[in-house]
């Protein structure tokens, strides 16, 4: 096996519905149980989760969830589809602490790491995950720097 170089562009892997929502420009904050020094431009990576039945059952309570609390339908069909690939990016500009946000989004007891400049890309581009913000190869990030990339979304 080679050893790949790595860059310093980032990924950060969300679950589903929150991917979709992300790179849509509807959810403005990311909840995290820990803060982070980083601040800038990342790439957006939708976990291979659910994977199991009771993991289903949490992610259609998540849609139905976001759908009354915000009048927003998420596409359960095609985030399922998006599953285990890099579908957006972000820019992390701020963090807030646990307890200090009034944000529906925001769950009050954790991190929001508060985003902007959200926008899907398309093609997505099939990669596997990690915790935390990782490090993307030079081959992958060649592939994602040739992606057309919809306009940046504010808030909605």
């Amino acid at each position: 096996m080679t050893d790949e170089r790595m860059t310093d562009e980032r990924a950060l892997s969300v679950r589903q519905p929150w991917t979709w929502l992300i790179v849509q420009g509807y959810k403005p904050i990311e909840n995290r149980t820990r803060s982070t020094n980083f601040r800038g431009f990342f790439y957006v990576h939708a976990s291979k989760w659910p994977k199991t039945t009771t993991d289903f059952h949490v992610f259609g309570a998540a849609c139905d969830w976001v759908r009354r609390e915000f009048g927003i339908y998420v596409p359960g069909e095609e985030c399922l589809k998006q599953r285990g690939r890099i579908i957006g990016c972000a820019e992390l500009f701020q963090v807030v602490e646990p307890f200090s946000c009034s944000s529906k989004w925001h769950e009050r007891e954790r991190f929001g790491w508060v985003l902007r400049n959200a926008a899907p890309i398309v093609p997505t581009f099939e990669h596997s995950g990690a915790l935390g913000f990782f490090r993307l190869p030079a081959r992958v990030v060649d592939v994602l720097s040739q992606t057309p990339r919809y306009q940046p979304r504010a808030v909605r």
